[in-house]
């Protein structure tokens, strides 16, 4: 069973394990990450949907805050916490052998 974390259903968190070994791949390479989390966030937001305003928000604001905590949940699925005692092909291995 993936390790899912609050808030998301055992679908989406196993899609951002996935997006987590992407973005390890991606930062091995050299690239920045901030291309990958921008188009891997517009992709996610074309299948999941936006998200619900609350009361008194606006959409910028929510869609804001939305793609802070995703993109806290893929580093969190990436790193748990060890950015620099394992190394990147290390987290990669761990990542596809949890899944």
């Amino acid at each position: 069973m993936p390790k899912i974390r609050p808030g998301w259903t055992p679908k989406q968190s196993v899609y951002l394990q996935l997006a987590a070994i992407e973005l390890l791949r991606v930062t091995l390479t050299g690239h920045g990450p901030e291309k990958y989390f921008n188009t891997f966030f517009d992709e996610w937001v074309a299948v999941y949907g936006k998200p619900t305003v609350p009361g008194g928000s606006t959409m910028e604001d929510t869609m804001s805050l939305y793609k802070i905590r995703f993109v806290a949940t893929i580093e969190w699925h990436a790193f748990r916490g060890k950015w620099k005692t394992l190394s990147m092909k290390a987290h990669i291995y761990r990542l596809k052998t949890s899944l």
